[in-house]
C-alpha cells in the first residue's frame, strides 16, 4: 500500500488510504468464494478455506514480491490456480445459472483430468502441511 500511495499527489493520499483500507483483502475474497460453494471447496481443498486462502495469498505474494525467493512457489502456484479456477467456475454456475451445490460438486468430480489432478495434488499438499 505504501508504494501505491507514494505515486499519488499529497492531496489524494488520505482519500487513497481510506479507499484501500475499505476494500476486502485478497484472502477475504478467496474465503468468500469458498463460502459461496462449500460443497466444491470441500472437494477441492478439503473444506479448509482459511488454510487454502492463506496458501493462495502467500503464493501470490511470493510471485509478486519475490525478493530473494525467486521461483519458490511456481509449481505450488499452478496447483493453487487450478483449485481456485474450479471454485470460481462453481461460484459462477451457482450465481448465474442457479446450479445447486451438490450438482456442481458432482460435475466437478466428473470433470477433466486437470481438475482431478488439481484435486489430488491439493489433497497431497494438505497432507504434507
Amino acid at each position: 500500500m505504501r508504494q501505491a500511495r507514494a505515486g499519488v499527489d499529497s492531496e489524494f493520499q488520505e482519500w487513497l488510504g481510506r479507499l484501500l483500507h475499505n476494500q476486502p483483502s485478497f484472502k477475504r475474497r478467496i474465503l468468500e468464494l469458498c463460502a459461496a460453494v462449500p460443497e466444491v471447496a470441500e472437494l477441492m481443498v478439503g473444506g479448509d478455506g482459511d488454510a487454502f486462502a492463506k496458501r493462495v495469498r502467500d503464493a501470490r505474494n511470493v510471485e509478486t514480491h519475490p525478493g530473494d525467493r525467486p521461483g519458490s512457489a511456481s509449481l505450488h502456484l499452478v496447483v493453487l490456480q487450478a483449485q481456485l479456477a474450479v471454485i470460481l467456475e462453481a461460484v459462477m454456475l451457482r450465481h448465474f445459472f442457479a446450479f445447486g451445490g451438490d450438482d456442481i460438486a458432482r460435475r466437478v468430480t466428473r470433470a477433466s483430468r486437470l481438475r482431478r489432478l488439481a484435486i489430488a495434488a491439493g489433497r497431497a499438499m494438505d497432507d504434507a502441511h
